[in-house]
């Protein structure tokens, strides 16, 4: 069924360069047949975001 199973999911996301937080606990959930886009300026971690994210790091 379209729309029901999970296509990508994140938990709990967290990023941080030192003191600096850039990402904190950013959750996300994509379903399969949905279309997603995740905007932001340049370095604003959107690809971390996406490709390389691992909770807790």
């Amino acid at each position: 069924m379209l729309g029901s199973k999970i296509a990508a999911r994140l938990a709990g996301v967290t990023k941080r360069y030192g003191d600096i937080v850039a990402i904190d606990l950013l959750n996300l959930e994509v379903k399969c047949g949905e279309a997603f886009g995740l905007l932001g300026p340049k370095g604003s971690e959107k690809c971390f975001s996406v490709g390389r994210g691992k909770s807790g790091s």
